[in-house]
């Protein structure tokens, strides 16, 4: 996990810089925002004699507790955001209604207008990912807006107690308690919202890459009918429950946000791999294809991993050289659903590499074709599909043959398809698809022509009986 965060914050490493450079900004420059004019301390709370320390911890004190309220919502947020967003703002304006009996912090989602527009997004996304025929286009839509709503939303709450929490005025009875534990605490307070700004940003993308990686998961499931509504209605419902016991009862809200995190550390890595598979599949050449894909697309990645680079250090790289997932895989090696490898194509060759950490050679599976099943390439709705069917002969006297492996890559190389066939050496499925194209209008031909025979005989005998019944009939007169 940590291996993939450190990637995440180098691929994206201007976003981190500017957001680190507005907090620490902010931390300079920040007014006052949840305290009004600060976190005071009196005189008479504060004796002239004491510690700087003492001081310290008693402002700290009061801002972590201001922080755990602030923060509340961030786990529903990062789980459905809009959901989220929507439930915050009608409990923020019945908080103000009510007389405001809740420590809750007024955000813009307060007002009505606000709350309608999320309303709105909400709805929409909600159609969209509940039926099973535009499922995949609403996570692609509303789930990538969702995602960035989300993201806003804790820059802002962050940016909220950077400011907050940064001025902090001391009221001591003493000159030398005022200036001297001033300075101390206002850099405690600066620091711990800096460090609270950080960790809710990597909060909600470990819990968001969780729950698209869940989504997308769930598709493999859209085969049953309901199941994409029933788990869509469960999301909400959870996510509701989440910010209002946050809301209630502030205590057990953070134990259940905890337990909620831990798990998704330990299925963080699984979801990324199938988040980053939807964002390369579908996303990504979705929106290349609103401009037109690329027809003079490199068939060998411009970002090259660095065990590739080294591996082929001193040797010339091969032909082709692309990002390729698998879906299914029935064999020796160790394959995990979505994650990344390559499809490596010279002299009419192909083969899949993974390269795995901690490891000097990478996991290698060769696409051998055997006499009865070569290995195809299918060029699909939403992706170019390589497969290779189970090698027996029940399996393939089946309707729906099972498939021994099916690995995905980009619809980006739309234009490079034929390209492609040759350089790897793999057997277009559209030859297959004709095959048996071909062998049912022969079968239909046959079952036509036996149906004209059996026809023809009935025809036969029933003129045979009629014959027989008018003879019959003469001699008896």
């Amino acid at each position: 996990m940590f291996r993939i965060l450190a990637y995440e914050v180098i691929k994206n490493k201007k976003f981190v810089l500017s957001y680190v450079i507005a907090c620490v900004f902010l931390a300079v420059t920040g007014g006052n925002f949840l305290y009004g004019n600060g976190a005071v301390v009196y005189a008479a709370e504060v004796p002239a004699g004491e510690t700087i320390a003492q001081i310290a911890m008693q402002v700290v004190g009061t801002s972590v507790a201001s922080f755990a309220g602030s923060y509340a919502s961030l786990v529903g947020v990062s789980c459905e955001p809009f959901a989220a967003l929507l439930f915050i703002g009608i409990l923020e304006n019945i908080n103000r209604w009510i007389g405001s009996p809740f420590h809750m912090v007024e955000t813009p989602l307060s007002n009505l207008w606000v709350l309608l527009v999320v309303t709105i997004f909400f709805a929409i996304s909600k159609v969209l990912k509940a039926n099973e025929a535009t499922q995949i286009l609403g996570t692609i839509t509303h789930g990538e807006l969702e995602k960035y709503t989300g993201l806003a939303f804790v820059i802002v709450i962050a940016s909220m107690n950077v400011t907050g929490l940064t001025s902090v005025p001391i009221q001591a009875a003493g000159a030398e308690a005022v200036s001297s534990g001033g300075g101390v605490v206002a850099v405690l307070t600066g620091l711990l919202s800096f460090i609270f700004a950080i960790v809710s940003v990597v909060v909600f993308f470990i819990i968001k890459t969780v729950m698209k990686g869940l989504d997308v998961i769930q598709m493999s499931l859209t085969f049953i009918p309901g199941v994409t509504l029933i788990v869509e209605i469960l999301k909400t419902f959870i996510t509701c429950f989440i910010i209002l016991v946050n809301v209630i009862c502030p205590p057990l809200g953070i134990a259940i946000n905890l337990i909620i995190f831990i798990i998704c550390c330990f299925l963080f890595k699984y979801c990324y791999n199938a988040s980053k598979y939807f964002q390369k599949i579908y996303v990504r050449p979705l929106l290349r294809l609103i401009r037109g894909f690329d027809p003079h697309i490199p068939l060998v990645v411009r970002r090259l991993p660095r065990k590739i680079k080294k591996e082929f250090a001193n040797a010339e790289l091969p032909d082709m050289i692309i990002p390729i997932y698998p879906l299914k895989y029935y064999g020796n090696e160790k394959v995990s659903k979505y994650e990344r490898w390559y499809l490596f194509a010279d002299e009419r060759k192909s083969f899949f590499k993974k390269y795995r950490m901690f490891k000097k050679n990478p996991v290698v599976i060769e696409c051998q074709d055997s006499a009865r099943t070569p290995v195809y390439l299918k060029k699909g709705l939403w992706y170019f599909e390589i497969f290779h069917y189970i090698d027996t002969q029940d399996n393939l006297d089946k309707k729906f043959p099972r498939k021994e492996y099916s690995f995905v890559f980009s619809k980006e190389y739309y234009y490079r398809h034929e390209e492609i066939l040759f350089r790897s050496g793999l057997t277009d499925y559209e030859v297959l698809k004709q095959e048996r194209k071909e062998i049912k209008q022969q079968n239909k031909a046959k079952k036509r022509a036996m149906r004209a025979e059996r026809r023809e005989e009935r025809r036969l005998l029933f003129e045979e009986k009629k014959m027989a019944f008018i003879v019959q009939n003469i001699i008896q007169s």
